[in-house]
């Protein structure tokens, strides 16, 4: 089974949120031992870069960026992504987006 990650599940796991921490490092870990295959939106790679540089530093940025290419499939966005995401008239649009792909 193919499961695309909210951005979120990342960084509840990064900053340590409650209550969602302990959650999302369970459904990750089903990712890293292949008991899924996860997925990330292509977007998701270049906003945790971004907030992992400015929050920590290039280096720590580039790392995880390197980690999440290793570990997961990298969901495209085209130009029909967020057309779609409209079409299907969700309360939230990051969330319709994200289901376009996985």
């Amino acid at each position: 089974m193919r499961a695309l990650f909210d951005l979120n599940v990342f960084l509840d796991v990064l900053q340590e949120r409650k209550p969602h921490y302990t959650s999302s490092a369970a459904v990750l870990s089903n990712a890293l031992t292949g008991d899924i295959i996860g997925v990330i939106p292509a977007h998701g790679v270049t906003t945790l870069y971004y907030l992992v540089a400015r929050h920590m530093n290039k280096a720590r940025a580039n790392s995880l960026v390197d980690w999440l290419i290793d570990r997961f499939d990298i969901a495209p966005v085209d130009r029909a992504t967020p057309v779609r995401a409209r079409s299907l008239k969700m309360r939230d649009f990051e969330d319709a987006g994200s289901r376009q792909r996985g």
